[in-house]
């Protein structure tokens, strides 16, 4: 008789979860000092369980243009200098590119 252990691993869960949240307002605060972080991870985090991979990626992009500056050019600049210079987070600068470039195709 062969015991099978089911391994339960999620993507949605290792790329987008309240951790990375937490990690991404924190560096956003970093050059944004009146960014409301632990709302905004509060607000981000709660829907999470209800959401898929890409529904987790716009949905972030969603609540970042609610907590920052309306104008896209200061809401990108602020992204933009709250990308870590150390390698070890490579996966967060990808995931604020790829939100960037999502939030620039809704607005146009």
């Amino acid at each position: 008789m062969a015991i099978k252990a089911e391994v339960s691993f999620s993507l949605k869960d290792e790329l987008f979860n309240p951790a990375k949240v937490q990690l991404i307002a924190k560096e956003i605060a970093v050059v944004y000092p009146t960014f409301a972080t632990q709302k905004f991870v509060n607000h981000v985090t709660k829907k999470f369980p209800e959401l898929e991979l890409m529904e987790r990626l716009f949905w972030i992009r969603d609540c970042l243009r609610e907590f920052l500056p309306a104008e896209y050019q200061a809401a990108a600049t602020i992204l933009l200098k709250s990308l870590p210079r150390r390698r070890v987070i490579r996966l967060y600068r990808t995931m604020i590119l790829a939100i960037l470039s999502t939030v620039r195709m809704v607005r146009l």
